[in-house]
């Protein structure tokens, strides 16, 4: 299914990071086995466009496709990444579906009598947890052991798997930009933003060298500010400033100051207009629900409903589910976005 990428930090770091080529190669390079990496002409690695994943996991995981030559044949690098905190057991289910999607819209491109690529399936994932799911399909099937003839009718493939939380920050491979994010991404999923941080300095220098420098540090700075209220200016700047006294962590800081003002600016009239946004929705499922329970601060129970969960989609939380919101009692509800709008102005601040 293919549509517009789901706005959340983690996707957009993923898809800012690894849309760049060069990050992208750096990447498989350093993760696909040496074999696939001896075969596949890297000048032909590009990206294509759309998504393939569901509607309703948008908010749990990205996908990248790209194209590429192997050994002068056509073949395909699809990455998943899993920003959810627990393991996913049917991992290997879902990628075959959307696998089958990227077949079937390249089926509907090709003339008859033409052969579908081959592809390699990568899944990226970030959680606390270690991965101990199986990487093959048929792990999945109950398969009787006395009819082996059966398991050849059955879809057989495995997936590689790219676990953060098993690597160690010195074990993280690519180029600066995609070292960096990897590491982010680890150190999110395991609530360990803050102290990452203080230890990150070298990485920063690195990415001075790039050249775009304050684009980089715009993509990860918002990332920062966006997972984890916690991380305040203040923390940043001691972050900075703790990579030495030479000109070159003052040329950091003046640019991550800057870009520090002009996103507060943009978040908090990104804030109003999801919040307004909230109250739309909400206003439309108070009405399909009927439920007109009066006001308070102008809100129906379906408007607060939906200022919460616009809320929570602003802060990169998981969206609650209606049947558990619509439960809650009018005061639960208001003291839930009081304190998510709360936890919004003190990030801002």
């Amino acid at each position: 299914m293919e549509g517009e990428p789901v706005q959340s930090p983690h996707d957009k770091l993923f898809k800012q990071t690894f849309g760049r080529t060069q990050s992208a190669s750096a990447f498989f390079r350093s993760y696909l086995p040496a074999s696939l990496v001896e075969a596949i002409e890297w000048e032909t690695l590009t990206l294509a466009p759309g998504s393939f994943v569901d509607e309703a996991l948008r908010h749990h995981e990205s996908d990248l496709l790209y194209t590429v030559q192997l050994r002068g044949e056509p073949a395909l690098l699809y990455c998943l990444f899993e920003h959810q905190s627990t393991v996913d057991w049917l991992m290997s289910l879902r990628l075959l579906k959307y696998m089958v999607r990227i077949w079937e819209r390249q089926a509907r491109e090709w003339t008859a009598g033409g052969k579908l690529a081959p592809i390699v399936p990568i899944v990226l994932y970030q959680g606390r947890a270690a991965w101990t799911p199986s990487h093959k399909f048929q792990d999945l099937l109950a398969m009787p052991p006395a009819v082996a003839e059966l398991r050849h009718l059955q879809p057989a493939f495995e997936h590689l798997l790219v676990d953060l939380s098993a690597l160690g920050l010195e074990e993280i491979q690519g180029d600066a930009i995609g070292r960096m994010a990897l590491q982010m991404m680890r150190a999110a999923g395991r609530g360990e933003l803050g102290p990452w941080l203080e230890s990150s300095g070298r990485l920063f220098v690195e990415l001075l060298h790039q050249q775009d420098p304050s684009g980089i540090l715009q993509v990860f700075l918002r990332y920062l500010f966006a997972v984890d209220a916690g991380i305040s200016f203040e923390t940043v700047r001691h972050a900075l400033e703790s990579i030495g006294i030479d000109e070159l962590p003052r040329k950091i800081m003046s640019i991550a100051e800057e870009l520090m003002e002009k996103g507060r600016r943009q978040a908090m009239t990104a804030a109003e207009e999801l919040i307004q946004k909230g109250r739309m929705e909400g206003r439309q499922e108070g009405r399909q629900e009927g439920r007109q329970e009066g006001r308070q601060e102008g809100l129906t129970v379906g408007e607060l409903i939906g200022s919460i969960r616009t809320l929570q989609e602003f802060l990169g939380l998981p969206l609650g589910e209606l049947p558990e919101l619509e439960q809650k009692t009018r005061a639960e509800l208001e003291e839930l976005r009081r304190s998510l709008r709360a936890r919004l102005q003190s990030r801002q601040g």
